[in-house]
């Protein structure tokens, strides 16, 4: 297992349920909340192998600006 990020900009409070559970199918390790450029963002750094992380971060981009790295 590798360690990635999952950054997720713009997202509401009221949506923090539905990512917290889509996150929960990979193992959370931390969890960083800040405003980057004057834009809440949430950063998730997981720890998980590289088709569930792709898996996970693939449906989150549907619903929420996602940008994603793995392997950091």
């Amino acid at each position: 297992m590798k360690v990635g990020l999952i950054m997720i900009r713009n997202a509401k409070w009221k949506d923090l349920k539905d990512i917290k559970k889509t996150i929960s199918k990979l193992k959370l390790l931390d969890l960083v909340a800040t405003e980057i450029d004057g834009v809440f963002t949430i950063m998730f750094f997981v720890s998980a192998v590289r088709g569930d992380f792709n898996l996970i971060s693939g449906s989150l981009e549907l619903r929420y600006d996602t940008k994603s790295i793995f392997d950091i």
